[in-house]
């Protein structure tokens, strides 16, 4: 892989910076080619109140944002990302997002990533996962339980002896780093952005439930041509989810450690991937966890299915969609 051959090649870390840089501003000119006019990154319920954001000098002024679910390519500074709803069972908590957000406003992770693989030989796309997902898990720490995240960003406040849900549009991402509240968003913000450096095909999306990555691998199919004798491109449609991961266990059936799911949507072309984001279109895959045999892993299918792409029946207006794909 041409960018890991490069990081390779670094002599100092300054060199790496350097480097990470240059990927990181390019993949930003890329990511804004496509996603125009887009402020938000999220999910849009019936009550936000984040589309139109009141003008500090005049409360009776507002001004639109463009907002998405899906998002192509790079994530880059300046950006917002909605703030997860949250649910326990366990403590009896549930708390949608209302459409309040964050800011994305670092990306030193990035280089923090590439400094920490620069020496390990990852031969396969799936050793990358791998390593993106123990990155994530330790940048962000141990999962706490969705009440204890409230409480950490802290969303509630009292007055006049009422509880009020603040709206939390000063966050930074780097309110998440460490403490254990992350959740799917903020992990599908980071595993994008670090998948998009290294050249992947990704697209960030944010469903009513669930935050993931979509992977793309394309090709052009010299065997099927079209009228000017052009070999057609084929894809391929991958589920990448760093946040609902996947267990493994050893031959003893002790636990070793969490791993991304990572699955083929059969049969995805390019009008399955628009419908998907455009028109709401749910998929369920299979479940499983893993077994390690030695140098060997075994995919154990489970009896239950996951539901990626649960929308709403009815769109939000001044939702703005992904339709155009970045091909490197």
């Amino acid at each position: 892989m041409e960018v890991l051959d490069k990081i390779k090649e670094c002599k100092s870390d300054e060199e790496l910076k350097e480097l990470i840089g240059h990927y990181i501003e390019e993949r930003t000119k890329d990511a804004k080619d496509i996603n125009i006019d887009i402020n938000v990154i999220g999910y849009d319920i019936d009550i936000n109140a984040n589309k139109y954001q009141i003008n500090e000098s005049n409360e009776n002024i507002v001004s639109y944002y463009g907002f998405t679910n899906a998002w192509s390519g790079y994530i880059p500074k300046g950006m917002k990302l909605t703030y997860g709803r949250s649910r326990s069972i366990y403590d009896n908590f549930s708390l949608r997002n209302n459409g309040w957000y964050y800011n994305v406003d670092d990306d030193s992770y990035v280089y923090e990533f590439f400094k920490y693989i620069k020496d390990l030989n990852l031969e396969y796309d799936y050793d990358i996962f791998l390593e993106i997902n123990n990155f994530i898990e330790r940048k962000f720490g141990k999962r706490i339980s969705p009440k204890e995240r409230e409480e950490i960003h802290k969303l509630f406040t009292e007055k006049d002896g009422y509880t009020y849900i603040r709206p939390i549009k000063e966050h930074s991402i780097k309110d998440f780093y460490g403490n254990g509240s992350a959740m799917c968003s903020e992990k599908a913000l980071v595993a994008e952005n670090l998948l998009s450096i290294l050249g992947f095909e990704v697209i960030y999306v944010h469903d009513e439930k669930h935050a993931y990555n979509l992977l793309i691998k394309s090709w052009e199919d010299q065997e099927d041509v079209d009228e000017n004798n052009n070999p057609k491109e084929k894809i391929e449609v991958y589920i990448l989810d760093f946040s609902d991961s996947v267990p493994s266990f050893d031959i003893n059936h002790e636990f070793i450690r969490f791993e991304p799911y990572y699955m083929q949507v059969e049969g995805a072309d390019e009008e399955f991937l628009n419908r998907f984001i455009s028109d709401y279109e749910p998929i369920e895959l299979p479940d499983y966890i893993n077994f390690v045999v030695g140098k060997e892993t075994i995919i154990i299918p489970l009896v239950r299915n996951r539901t990626y792409g649960e929308h709403k029946e009815t769109k939000s207006e001044g939702k703005v969609f992904i339709l155009e794909r970045k091909k490197r």
